[in-house]
């Protein structure tokens, strides 16, 4: 009875044990299946997105500002001398060139004066060459003892005298061919003319009580004036020192540390955009400590004559050199509140939350200051549709 006893535990042990082994087996098999299916499953809902490896590109940085266009040269013509206006030679509004003849204000009386001058400049000439012959016969008697030295003396006055009034003489010409000509209203510089503010026949005076005869302001150049914040000050500077030093060390360079390239935008008809580029001509010698901005002035290429002084322009400032930019598309940038951010596709696989600091913008694309490196691959569709740590599958391009 004993032996029989030890027996039984031993068959129940073997049996409870193949039974489990048995039950496992099939639980394997039943859920191998289904986690393979579950698997498949997720990659088949996972979501297809494009993406874009970001690259650095060699670019300027630009900052974007408001300002006014000024005139380089500006100027009201009035009168140098007085008389009737005789001949109004421009339109209202010409653009006309340097030296070009703009009025005519009677020219008959300086005319008359200019010859009266001369014939008194050839009657100083005569008498002051008589005065010299005087002279040198009596210096020449005086040292054989046949004059007295003070007639000598009274010979030699009567030519200094001779020879002021000649100088006078040459002074009266030189001012009566300058009225002359002064008759003769020309413009100083090349540029565009207001509308005339006398006509023909009006009288008009010189000096103090000289009305403006028409306004003339350069339009070939034109200065843009704004205010530039302090850091974008201190990083054009910087930039202009490095093309500076790149300049020096390689003369062969094209880098230029004098050029900061400015561009101006006009909105013209059909809100159609009309850019004209210039530099930076210079900056203010200090700080507005109310407003933190210094004064800029850039001079611009009114290159078809269409900008005109006090016009309103938006203007882009840019750095002397180049720098290693990252650029992503406005469409791959979401908001959330005040912020911006992107997904990027990790190594995993899977959606990562990048926020970022964004510069100006440039044909579609902002420029990121932070918040991405080179080599990240931005998605840039369905973002509506993606959360953090999600798994997508990118397209293959």
């Amino acid at each position: 009875m004993k032996r029989r006893w030890n027996r039984h535990p031993l068959k129940i042990s073997l049996a409870t044990l193949a039974l489990f082994g048995g039950l496992a087996y099939l639980l394997l098999q039943v859920y191998q299946p289904l986690n393979q299916a579950s698997a498949q499953e997720v990659e088949m809902t996972a979501p297809v997105v494009e993406t874009i490896t970001l690259e650095y590109q060699p670019m300027r940085r630009w900052s974007q500002y408001s300002g006014r266009l000024m005139a380089t040269a500006q100027a009201d013509i009035r009168p140098l001398v007085a008389g009737t206006v005789q001949q109004v030679l421009f339109e209202d509004g010409e653009q006309v060139e340097e030296g070009q003849l703009l009025f005519v204000i009677d020219p008959r009386p300086y005319q008359a004066e200019l010859q009266r001058a001369r014939a008194e400049l050839a009657s100083a000439e005569s008498a002051a060459e008589l005065a010299r012959i005087e002279f040198e016969r009596a210096d020449g008697l005086v040292s054989r003892d046949v004059v007295s030295r003070s007639i000598r003396d009274q010979r030699q006055n009567d030519l200094n005298t001779t020879l002021a009034r000649l100088e006078a003489a040459r002074a009266a010409v030189f001012a009566a061919e300058l009225n002359l000509e002064y008759a003769h209203v020309r413009a100083p510089f090349a540029g565009r003319v207001g509308r005339a503010e006398v006509k023909p026949g009006n009288v008009v005076d010189a000096g103090a009580n000289a009305p403006v005869l028409t306004r003339l302001v350069s339009t070939k150049n034109l200065y843009a004036e704004f205010e530039v914040d302090e850091a974008t000050y201190l990083s054009v500077m910087r930039s202009q020192r490095i093309a500076r030093q790149m300049a020096a060390a390689s003369p062969e360079s094209s880098a230029n540390g004098d050029l900061v390239p400015v561009e101006i935008s006009i909105v013209s008809e059909g809100d159609r955009r009309e850019i004209y580029s210039g530099e930076l001509y210079a900056f203010d010698n200090q700080l507005d400590t109310r407003s933190g901005t210094i004064r800029a002035r850039a001079v611009i290429n009114n290159h078809d004559q269409t900008l005109l002084p006090g016009m309103f322009a938006e203007i882009s400032l840019g750095t002397a050199i180049t720098e290693p930019t990252l650029l992503v598309p406005e469409h791959a940038i979401s908001p959330n509140q005040d912020k911006r951010f992107v997904y990027v596709v990790g190594d995993s696989g899977r959606t990562e939350y990048r926020e970022l600091k964004l510069g100006p913008s440039i044909n579609g694309k902002r420029i990121v200051l932070e918040g991405l490196k080179a080599g990240d691959k931005v998605i840039t569709n369905g973002l509506h549709r993606l959360t953090n740590d999600m798994p997508v599958v990118v397209a293959q391009s």
